[in-house]
């Protein structure tokens, strides 16, 4: 009888050097999960709604992410997936006020590292089961 597995991300996250971008220390990515998705759709939605746009369905709310809450949805995404690593290794999220003042090429980099951790390729194994 094969085993049951739940496929992984196995991405524990990226580490960026900020001496690259004339800072100190390093943050950690983790990729995007699944929950983080759900929770933006909600936070969209009620961003839409205090705008009192109504939305009707997820392919509206596709379209306010990627047009009127494009600047919020990847705020949302920094403030769930990156995180500063303090002396010790302790990992803490970043502020609003630490978010608004990446530069311009960090923020591409961060912007890189979370969508390509988010790529979730499954092992392939030629058609056959797991044993």
């Amino acid at each position: 009888m094969a085993g049951f597995k739940l496929p992984t991300q196995g991405n524990k996250g990226k580490t960026i050097a900020l001496e690259d971008f004339g800072g100190e220390g390093s943050l950690l990515v983790k990729p995007i999960k699944v929950i983080d998705s759900f929770a933006l759709t909600e936070y969209i939605a009620e961003l839409a709604k205090k705008d009192g746009i109504v939305v009707k369905d997820e392919k509206q709310i596709k379209g306010l992410l990627e047009t009127k809450y494009k600047f919020e949805s990847v705020f949302f995404f920094i403030g769930r997936c990156v995180f500063a690593i303090e002396e010790g290794g302790e990992e803490r999220l970043l502020t609003e006020d630490e978010i608004s003042d990446l530069p311009a090429p960090l923020l591409i980099k961060i912007l890189d590292t979370i969508n390509a951790g988010s790529d979730f390729p499954l092992a392939q194994n030629g058609g056959t089961g797991q044993k």
